[in-house]
C-alpha cells in the first residue's frame, strides 16, 4: 500500500527497532504517509508521526548518540499525468525526542525560515550528532526561493538557531 519508502533507520542498540520513512503513492492521497514504526523487527508497524494523506515523510535523521531524537522532513506533494505539484501547508519539519510517539512541528519562532516550506533536505552535522543539522529548504510562492542552513540546536534540541545562511537560489 505504501508504494515509496525513502528511508529506513534502524535504532543502534535494538535491532527490533526500526523506523521507514514513507513518501506513499505519488498518484494520490493515501493514509499510508508519514513515519511508521516497528518494535518487533518489522513483523508489525505502526504510524509514528504523519500530517495527512496528502504528506509524506521525505526525509529522516536519527541522534545516533540518542536514538528517541527523529527530525523529519515531511513533504506534501502529488503526481498527475499533466502536473506534480510539490509543497503545501503539510510540507514541514518535525522534531520528535521520544522515538516518533510524538513530534511537534517547528515554527519560524524555533528558527525556520518564514514561508511554505516544498521540499527539506537534512543531514546531521560534524561528529554524526543532531546538535547541529544541516538542512537545504525550499520556500514556495510565486518566488521560489532555497536556503541551505547549518543550525545548531538548542535549548535542549527545541529550537534551530542559525549557524550560517547560504541563498542557493
Amino acid at each position: 500500500k505504501t508504494e515509496r519508502i525513502h528511508r529506513l533507520l534502524l535504532h543502534p542498540a535494538n535491532a527490533d527497532v526500526a523506523y521507514a520513512c514513507a513518501l506513499g503513492q505519488e498518484w494520490g492521497e493515501n493514509p499510508e504517509r508519514g513515519v511508521f514504526k516497528t518494535e518487533d523487527g518489522g513483523k508489525s508497524w505502526k504510524k509514528s508521526l504523519a500530517v495527512d494523506d496528502k504528506t509524506g515523510c521525505g526525509e529522516l535523521a536519527m541522534d545516533p548518540k540518542n536514538p528517541n531524537k527523529l527530525i523529519a522532513g515531511m513533504w506534501q506533494f502529488r503526481r498527475w499525468p499533466y502536473k506534480f505539484e510539490s509543497g503545501g501547508p503539510g510540507s514541514g519539519l518535525w522534531l520528535s525526542h521520544d522515538g516518533g510517539e510524538t513530534g511537534n512541528r517547528l515554527q519560524p519562532e524555533d528558527g525556520l525560515p518564514e514561508g511554505e516550506e516544498t521540499t527539506l533536505q537534512l543531514a546531521p552535522g560534524p561528529a554524526r550528532r543532531l546538535d547541529r543539522l544541516g538542512e537545504l529548504i525550499q520556500l514556495g510562492g510565486d518566488a521560489r526561493r532555497r536556503f541551505a542552513h547549518d543550525r545548531r540546536l538548542e535549548r535542549a534540541g527545541q529550537r534551530l538557531a542559525p549557524l550560517g545562511e547560504l541563498d542557493v537560489e
